[in-house]
């Protein structure tokens, strides 16, 4: 499946490294000593107009001047003279082109339109280009380090089965020194830079087909295009190679930083969450997090979540266990054959139970842990198995603790993991082959990424390589006046929704109060009048809203009121009349909501309702379309959602009618795609089970695009 133009990058047949320096410390002269020292085993073309031979290499005035085809060029030029150098390469017939060079979006205006310029050429003659401002590719195995990184001044090339892609060059070559010192090995090194054309998504959805990648990790700044991004995704699940982000930008401190960077515009970094979450990549919180997290996927592809906790500390047992519930792993619960069997296998002042304390008697009872061990290999609700080592001491016989566990981890399927803050500890079960930390909480940290991914893989992949069914057909749309703020009417937004099923409170649109009354009389007491204006989409802030009307008389005078309230406030507002509403009730209260993200399309968001919604942040976003197992997993997310399944004797609440509503409503925001920026139902009331959900406010925003 691999593309034609990522074999040229990945395995070229003539490299030319255009602007190629005799220095081999210079950036221009790296890339070709690298090549050099690493013992690239194919052709390389230094190109350089005023010398003959370049670090020995015999040299070429340009590219037109090289007798024979070539797949890839590296682009070591002044700014000025990438474009000319690119179009010469594209007409050579070059397949893939790196360019080094800096001072394009990264410096401005005039550089962002130059930058453009070379993704026009780009897309006009077929080459493809990685950067500019990036600091090159690297496939390890075949020893093509097209770079000028510091971290391959080193004549040890660090092979291994990760492939690493950054938007960051400074980031890919510390990953690359950080994975060296904890003894992790890459096959693909990446630095896409600005992205004038390739991007970070193009170049993981190719690095993860390699069958040699068992795990793939990914700095990214922002995602340019969201369906690339989802589909590299698709093909990782496919393969079972997991994928970690590390993403930076979550504050908006950090988003101006990104975007200052490389001229990436990141987006709302809850939007990425969503994203990642919905499509499966597993986002780190730091570099160190970005190489821990997958070191249990080195070992296992897969993994059930029941942990069985052994260790030669009591504490450090018990703290095991106390992170595993905090992480979703549920501590076994052994059978009653294994609780027999840990009682005669242990000491009688041990309890036969998750977390197995061996106590300090396995230094003189060394063969304690090959009785455990066993029994629990052998427990049905028994799926990982990780022995926490507190400390071994200088007389310990630690070989033999490290031919045991890993006979077992040899023979059986479950998980077998092992952690010890001594690394030569360490180092000795991992060169016995068995999965091993030298801090305890990472280990379950990464066990609980693996079953985590285990058991959403299943959904992962339907999400990211399933078909997606058309959206629903969209109603006519009125026209936004620019006056209005692109604000349409409540009774506009309700009827504009009303097409898509969505549990709207039931209400008339009346002209004057007297027609107000009569029809609150219709609909029944209690009552709710409100002003209906396209200039005013916060109602209340101009007085005009009324609740808890209980007769005609009431509703006429609350009519006149709000229009004289409104007057006074707004008085250039334009009205349409008065909206007039069954006043609702329900047990609980939430807000929903659309906005269009200008990476990701439509993104559904549900939150807490009530006056806190914004200071609690109690919310989580989807992106549409949304089945129901999402719907109720986000709504069930939620802080408040213990409530859904009652609390302190309160009857359960209708989940089902939230869940179907955000289903709804992620129909809804696919339909109005373009047409609509932002939908806001607010507030909804749930009632108890069965007794449904009820929107009592609909506010749209249409697109400037809909003037």
């Amino acid at each position: 499946m691999t593309d034609p133009w990522f074999r040229a990058l990945m395995a070229p047949h003539a490299i030319a490294v255009l602007g190629a320096s005799d220095d081999p410390v210079k950036i221009g002269g790296r890339p070709l000593a690298f090549l050099l020292r690493h013992g690239y085993r194919d052709r390389v073309f230094p190109v350089n107009p005023t010398r003959r031979a370049v670090q020995g290499v015999p040299a070429f005035p340009s590219i037109e001047a090289i007798p024979e085809a070539v797949d890839l060029a590296i682009v070591v030029v002044p700014a000025e003279r990438v474009l000319e150098t690119l179009g010469a390469a594209a007409a050579r017939g070059v397949r893939v082109a790196i360019v080094f060079s800096s001072g394009f979006a990264e410096m401005g205006e005039a550089g962002r339109s130059e930058q453009q310029r070379i993704g026009a050429l780009a897309r006009r003659t077929g080459l493809r280009v990685i950067g500019p401002n990036c600091q090159g590719f690297a496939h390890l195995p075949s020893r093509l380090i097209a770079t000028f990184a510091s971290s391959f001044l080193d004549e040890r090339l660090h092979v291994g089965p990760v492939a690493m892609v950054s938007q960051s060059g400074a980031m890919a070559g510390m990953l690359y020194e950080m994975a060296r010192e904890t003894g992790l090995g890459f096959n693909y090194w990446v630095s896409t830079g600005n992205e004038a054309d390739v991007q970070a998504a193009e170049i993981l959805a190719e690095v993860v087909e390699d069958p040699e990648t068992r795990v793939a990790l990914c700095y990214l700044e922002d995602i340019k295009d969201a369906a690339r991004f989802r589909e590299a995704l698709g093909r990782a699940h496919r393969r079972g190679v997991p994928v970690f982000v590390l993403k930076s930008g979550r504050s908006a401190e950090g988003r101006r930083a990104a975007s200052s960077h490389t001229g990436a515009l990141a987006g709302e970094d809850a939007v990425y969450d969503a994203a990642f979450r919905e499509w499966g990549a597993i986002r780190a919180a730091d570099p160190a997090d970005l190489l821990h997290l997958p070191q249990a996927f080195l070992r296992y592809r897969e993994a059930g979540p029941r942990v069985a906790i052994l260790s030669n500390s009591g504490g450090l047992g018990v703290l095991s266990v106390d992170l595993c519930a905090d992480l979703g792993l549920p501590p076994a619960v052994f059978t009653a054959a294994t609780t027999a069997g840990l009682r005669a296998a242990l000491p009688i002042f041990a309890a036969p139970q998750n977390p197995v304390d061996l106590t300090a008697q396995i230094l003189s009872d060394p063969g304690m842990l090959m009785r455990v061990l066993p029994l629990l290999e052998g427990d049905p609700g028994v799926d990982m198995i990780v022995f926490q080592v507190a400390l071994f001491g200088a007389a310990t016989d630690v070989g033999r603790f490290v031919g045991e566990v890993a006979a077992v981890g040899q023979r059986t399927t479950k998980v077998v993991a092992v952690s010890c803050p001594q690394r030569h500890v360490v180092e000795r079960f991992r060169q016995a082959g068995v999965l091993a930390f030298d801090d305890s909480t990472v280990a379950l940290r990464s066990l609980a990424c693996l079953a985590h991914a285990t058991r959403q893989r299943p959904r992962w992949l339907a999400r990211t390589t399933g078909a997606v069914a058309p959206p629903p057909p969209a109603p006519p749309v009125p026209r936004a006046r620019a006056s209005a703020h692109d604000f349409l009417s409540e009774w506009e937004s309700r009827r504009l929704l009303e097409p898509f099923g969505l549990p709207l409170v039931q209400s008339a649109l009346c002209a004057d109060p007297d027609e107000a009354a009569r029809v609150a009389e219709r609909l029944g007491y209690p009552i709710v009048v409100k002003i209906c204006s396209r200039d005013l989409p916060h109602k209340s802030e101009a007085g005009g809203v009324a609740l808890g009307l209980t007769d005609a008389p009431a509703v006429a005078e609350a009519c006149r009121r709000i229009q004289s309230r409104v007057a006074e406030r707004a008085p250039g507002a334009a009205l349409e009349g008065f909206l007039v509403q069954r006043q609702a009730a329900g047990a609980l209260e939430l807000a929903l909501g659309v906005k269009t993200d200008p990476v990701f399309g439509p993104v559904v968001m549900v939150a807490a309702g009530g006056i806190l919604v914004e200071a609690l942040r109690d919310f989580r976003l989807l992106l549409p379309p949304i089945d129901r197992a999402t719907a109720e997993e986000a709504l069930r997310g939620l802080r408040i959602g213990p409530l859904w399944d009652g609390v302190r004797g309160s009857a359960p609440l209708d989940l089902p009618a939230a869940a179907d509503l955000l289903v709804r409503l992620g129909e809804a925001a696919r339909a109005l795609s373009g047409a609509v920026s932002e939908i806001d139902l607010n507030p909804v009331l749930v009632g108890r089970r069965g007794e449904g959900a009820t929107v009592l406010d609909a506010l749209v925003r249409l697109t400037a695009q809909s003037r």
